[in-house]
Order: C-alpha cells, then structure tokens, then sequence
C-alpha cells in the first residue's frame, strides 16, 4: 500500500495576490481633516478681481473633511514595491462660515446677505461628493505594510451629489435649526491632485482641487483643499 501525502502550502502563499494586498490598503478607510479654499493666488485673499467676496469666510478650524472610502483596488507593478490603487469614496465637506450671513439660493452671481438679528451657533456649507482615485503607491516594504514608510500621489475625479447650508441659531428661548437645499452654484464636478503619505497604519493625506468650487461664469475662482489623517484603516 502506497499513500501519497500531500502538504497544504502556507496561508501567506496559498492566495499570495488576495492575502498580500489586504495589508496594503492606504486608501480605503475613514479620512478626517480641516478643509478651506484659496483664491487663484493660492492664498485665502476673498478680494477677487475686485469684488469682496469676504461674506465666505471661514472658521477654517472648524471647517471639517471627512471621507468614508469604502472600497479599493491594487494592481501591482513593481511586486508590491509600487502599486496602481484606485477605489471608490464618499466626501463631506462642511465649510463654517465666520460671519453672519445667509447665502441666497438664486443669486447671480454667489451672494449672501448679512443678518443682523440672529446670532448664529452654527452656520455652514455641505458639500458631498462621490470620489473616485488614480494613485501611484510606493512602499518601502513588499511584504508588511506595518513596516513600510509609503507615500502615493494621484488624483481624484469627484461627483456632487449633494448640497445645502445649514444654520443653528436661537430666537425668543428657541432652537432653530434651518436647513436649504440647493446647489448654490457649486460645481457639478471636481478633480485635484491628492498626495498621502504615512508608515505603518499612521497616514496623513492633502488634497487640492484644480477646479473651481463654483461653476457660475462670474463666480469667484476658489479652489477647495483639505489636509488631515486617516484615523480607520479597513
């Protein structure tokens, strides 16, 4: 009698594409960051072609990003040393406006008024996206991401889904919370450069927009940015 063993090969090669790219996710996540916009001058100057536009400013520190990218995929170059990443996400960005206006739906071109009665605790700017990414990913490690420095610059192709303002304010012993869904000129499309960087499961991301936030021929030209870290990697 003759037995034929046969050894079942280690996990780690049994599927070596599937088990080697799920450690090297660094888009897929949940991103979380202050977000802003600059003039064409790349500053944060609101006198544009002559026109103050200073009714949007903003409380950049509490004008937040967040991300929910739920999917990715890598294509491999360089055996994991360099990496071909697209994916699929979802971007919220809320600018906090300083002063206290309202921006009018059916202006043209942006407009705002200032109101002069309400104190408002909260008045902001909702912008949501679908984002799509083409990044090129550089590891320092092929075989543990948790010991390799990467960085990966690239872009982003996004799609508005959403927007409205939303305004938080009390009058008389009440809370009002006013919400105005329009599109308020923002563009229907976007796309920008990203770069994100980090070592291990610590990343840090940068994203700037080459387009403009609005779409209205006599809009000011602003370019949305927003930088922060990757707090959940999946």
């Amino acid at each position: 009698v003759c037995f034929l063993m046969i050894r079942r090969p280690p996990r780690s090669t049994l599927f070596p594409y599937t088990t080697l790219f799920r450690s090297f996710t660094h888009w897929a996540g949940i991103d979380i960051g202050i977000t802003g916009y600059l003039n064409a001058n790349n500053t944060m100057d609101l006198m544009i072609d002559s026109v103050n536009y200073d009714f949007l400013e903003l409380q950049l520190q509490k004008s937040i990003s967040f991300s929910i990218n739920l999917f990715e995929h890598n294509i491999s170059l360089v055996k994991n040393y360099a990496n071909l990443v697209t994916g699929l996400g979802f971007e919220f960005n809320s600018y906090r406006f300083k002063n206290n206006i309202t921006l009018i739906p059916d202006s043209f071109p942006i407009y705002a008024i200032k109101d002069t009665i309400s104190d408002f605790k909260r008045n902001k700017l909702r912008v949501i996206y679908l984002n799509i990414p083409l990044l090129l990913e550089f590891n320092t490690n092929n075989e543990s991401s948790k010991k390799s420095f990467h960085f990966a610059p690239g872009v982003i192709i996004g799609l508005r889904l959403g927007t409205h303002t939303k305004q938080v304010y009390d009058f008389e012993g009440k809370r009002y919370k006013p919400k105005v869904v329009d599109d308020f000129h923002v563009s229907p499309f976007k796309w920008g450069f990203t770069f994100r960087m980090g070592y291990g499961s610590l990343n840090f991301f940068a994203n700037y927009a080459m387009s403009n936030l609005f779409d209205g021929k006599n809009d000011p030209e602003l370019h949305p940015f927003s930088v922060g870290i990757t707090i959940i990697g999946f």
